[in-house]
């Protein structure tokens, strides 16, 4: 999100540059213009909106970072990319972080709080990935989100390493 701001910004300056260098005021240039600084308020609106989400759930992350030894930053990396930046029907309806599944793993489960569910995530974080030296996004995915499982026919599972990689070394700096 942060390099599509970026290259927006870059676009509407250059743009600015060239019809003034060039003299243009013709009603498309204005009007690209305009496109140009829509779409620049909604990458802007939605990045604050990512931020004060996050900010919203931050401190409950840290508590079952602290509760289970989990690296905050990997526990939050994951729960952003499963919920999608916190908007999916199984966080906003089951508060479900985590793709977490009932024990017959045919139903996602629900639990009666935000807190809660990312409690759960965590200690099943711990005990089945990083208890058994799974400890990497690299080494989790393969049992987390294996590609070409058959609960997955979109294929998703494929960007589920890259998305989480590039969400954890964000939230690393």
């Amino acid at each position: 999100m942060k390099k599509t701001i970026i290259l927006l910004i870059t676009t509407f300056v250059l743009f600015a540059i060239a019809c003034s260098v060039l003299q243009i005021k013709s009603n498309q240039a204005l009007e690209t213009m305009f496109q140009l600084n829509q779409s620049l308020e909604a990458e802007l609106i939605a990045l604050k909106e990512e931020k004060t989400i996050i900010k919203e759930v931050e401190d409950y992350f840290r508590v079952a970072s602290e509760v289970y030894g989990v690296e905050y930053e990997l526990l939050l990396a994951i729960a952003i990319h499963e919920t999608g930046w916190f908007k999916s029907y199984a966080y906003t309806h089951l508060h479900n972080v985590g793709g977490i599944m009932n024990s017959k793993g045919d139903k996602l489960r629900t639990f009666e709080s935000e807190a809660m569910g990312i409690m759960e995530f965590a200690r099943l974080l711990k005990f089945n990935y990083l208890d058994k030296g799974l400890t990497t996004l690299e080494k989790i995915q393969p049992k987390y989100a294996p590609i070409g499982a058959k609960n997955d026919p979109k294929d998703l599972n494929r960007k589920w390493l890259p998305s989480t990689k590039s969400i954890y070394n964000g939230l690393k700096k």
